[in-house]
Order: structure tokens, then sequence, then C-alpha cells
């Protein structure tokens, strides 16, 4: 009885260990995700898709990309 609860639980703590690679993978995906979307934002979108997505709201578009353009002294 006991070898069958140490086994269960074994394959649980396994289970557990494995859940938070993939979690920790999923999250690593994600952040490089949206580093490309930042990038493609700030730096490759043309000024008239920037128009066309932010419309009357150039603060937003500035506020996002605002630390990519300052220059180092």
């Amino acid at each position: 009885m006991k070898t069958a609860i140490l086994l269960i639980m074994a394959g649980f703590m396994a289970g557990c260990a494995s859940l938070n690679t993939a979690i920790d993978k999923g999250a690593e995906a994600n952040d490089a995700a949206v580093q490309a979307a930042e990038f493609a934002i700030c730096n490759g979108a043309s000024i008239g898709s920037i128009r066309r997505s932010f419309g009357n709201r150039p603060e937003v578009w500035r506020e996002l990309c605002a630390d990519e353009f300052i220059l180092e002294d």
C-alpha cells in the first residue's frame, strides 16, 4: 500500500515538473511574440500604417515606442 502511494505521489510530482516546464516555455514564447510585435510597430511599420491603426491617437504609439528613440549621450 505504501509503495502504491509513493508511486502515485512520484507520478504527480513528475507531472507538475513537466507542467511547470511547459508553462515556462509558453511564457518565453509569448514574451518573444510581444517583443517582435513591438519591434514591428515601433521600427518596421510605415507612417501610413501607423496613421491607419492609431488614427487620432498618436500618443498611444509615442508612449509605446518612446524608449526606442531615446539617444544615449
